[in-house]
């Protein structure tokens, strides 16, 4: 959900996260490696049809104590293509 912020356990196993199908212009979710296991367990942020930072590619969270806050552009870049969700 847009606007929401998620403590990713992955303590017990890996696993993933889904990013909003239908997101608009700066809507933004923040997660984060409350346990420190992301090094261990990997979170997945799979990009649900939306680019991450430009690239048609899922997210993975592999650092531990890691936080990301991804906010939704849809400013072109300079090949035309949207930028999606951009790791601030």
């Amino acid at each position: 959900m847009a606007g929401a912020a998620y403590i990713a356990n992955t303590t017990d196993s890996a696993f993933t996260m889904t990013l909003p199908a239908s997101p608009i212009d700066n809507d933004y979710v923040i997660i984060a490696d409350g346990y420190g296991q992301w090094k261990t367990n990997n979170l997945t942020i799979a990009r649900n049809g939306n680019n991450i930072a430009g690239a048609a590619e899922d997210l993975v969270g592999d650092a531990k104590y890691a936080s990301l806050r991804l906010v939704y552009k849809t400013t072109p870049d300079v090949t035309s293509s949207f930028i999606g969700w951009v790791i601030t």
